[in-house]
């Protein structure tokens, strides 16, 4: 494992803060657009997220193409003047997601607290049923890498009597900490870049409670301080102290 500190230039694409909600019954999302004027100076791009329907015609070998119905609007995506701050307001829950380059927690966590107290204010919604804390990031890869175990703690393993020569691999698990009741689903991949680019390691981090707890509880704040520090342990026990060298 590397040792756990803070790093200046974190391998982080994209953070997310994310609430899931029960919604009350009846709730109508178009009320989500009398937040356009108050968000208006941090986020000034406004799009709608509306829900899509697949309809497929079973029994005819030859039938029609599956058709797409519009059901309605499902909420709306807020996003900085730079795209790199993105709100979603949903009818199931609110995300914050902050892409590249990343900052830090002090500055993201108290926005995304900011923009849920603006969620429930106009959705009311009956209940929080899942928080989570999702990091992806990704590991440029040296060309000359001999032996992923270099970057990597836990390398996807292959038989010893196989050729050793790996050019694509994707594991992922569920790790329960038992004791603080949260859960995280951890990703590996190996992505490979265009011709003039070398390949990256996707490590993708996704700390979650499933809890139904009320809106306004004083559970939420301390439940996402658990998730980030379950997060971090996760990538700093997943990486080799090698590979950190390059983000101080």
């Amino acid at each position: 494992m590397a040792r756990p500190r803070h790093l200046a230039r974190a391998p982080i694409t994209e953070a997310i803060v994310d609430f899931r909600v029960k919604a009350r019954p009846g709730f109508d999302p178009t009320v989500f657009g009398t937040l356009k004027e108050s968000l208006a100076g941090r986020f000034p791009q406004v799009a709608e997220q509306r829900t899509l329907q697949a309809v497929l015609h079973v029994g005819a070998r030859t039938g029609p193409a599956p058709e797409m119905k519009d059901v309605g609007l499902h909420g709306l995506l807020f996003k900085s003047a730079d795209g790199l701050d993105i709100a979603q307001f949903r009818v199931d829950g609110f995300t914050f997601n902050r892409l590249k380059p990343y900052t830090s927690w002090t500055q993201i966590f108290p926005l995304a607290m900011q923009l849920w107290n603006s969620y429930t204010s106009v959705a009311g919604p009956e209940m929080v049923t899942r928080l989570a804390l999702r990091y992806l990031n990704r590991i440029s890869l040296p060309s000359t890498l001999a032996d992923f175990a270099q970057v990597m703690v836990a390398p996807p393993p292959v038989p010893e009597a196989l050729p050793q020569s790996v050019s694509g691999f994707l594991t992922r698990v569920t790790i329960h900490d038992v004791d603080a009741d949260i859960a995280a689903h951890v990703s590996q991949a190996l992505e490979q870049g265009g011709p003039d680019a070398g390949s990256s390691l996707i490590l993708d981090i996704d700390a979650y409670r499933m809890q139904d707890i009320d809106v306004h509880s004083e559970q939420v704040a301390p439940t996402f301080e658990a998730l980030r520090d379950f997060k971090n342990r996760i990538f700093f026990e997943s990486v080799t102290e090698q590979t950190l060298k390059e983000f101080e």
